[in-house]
């Protein structure tokens, strides 16, 4: 015989693992989305930082019309705050850059190559293969005879 204790209140195991269940599959569904979001944010925001690189170089190759590529990289983070790669020092090392960034070509009609490349190291790379290389890449004409190239090695669905 069963002994009634008061009013019973609460939910069952089986209830509570039932929420459990379905709160893990929609976990489970989310989170690649929410990877892939990540990455299509990360690689907007190199753009837009490519962009503005794009116009310090613009600026320093008018004042100075200097195709020197080692020149570049100094101008560009006095301008813009991005530190760009050199022997010395890369983005990749700060905490708050996803992208090392760097000018690779100026020639002297004055077409430049900007690059982006995404940073693998340090727990800062995407949830793919080590092999796969993740840039984003301007070729801007300097002298506006030819519209820019955006060239990218992912494209994120």
């Amino acid at each position: 015989m069963r002994c009634k204790m008061g009013n019973e209140k609460g939910f069952t195991l089986i209830e509570l693992i039932t929420v459990v269940v379905i709160i893990a599959i929609l976990a489970a569904l989310a989170l690649p989305q929410y990877a892939r979001v990540m990455e299509k944010a990360r690689s907007a925001e190199a753009k837009e930082s490519i962009g503005h690189m794009r116009k310090a170089a613009l600026t320093y190759y008018q004042a100075y019309g200097n195709t020197t590529v080692a020149a570049y990289p100094a101008v560009i983070t006095n301008q813009t705050g991005i530190p760009t790669n050199t022997a010395a020092s890369s983005a990749c090392s700060d905490v708050n850059y996803f992208f090392d960034y760097g000018i690779t070509t100026v020639t002297a009609a004055g077409v430049a190559t900007i690059n982006a490349t995404r940073c693998l190291s340090g727990g800062k790379g995407p949830n793919a293969p080590a092999a796969t290389t993740y840039f984003v890449s301007l070729v801007t004409d300097m002298s506006g005879q030819t519209p820019d190239i955006w060239n990218q090695s992912v494209n994120y669905q």
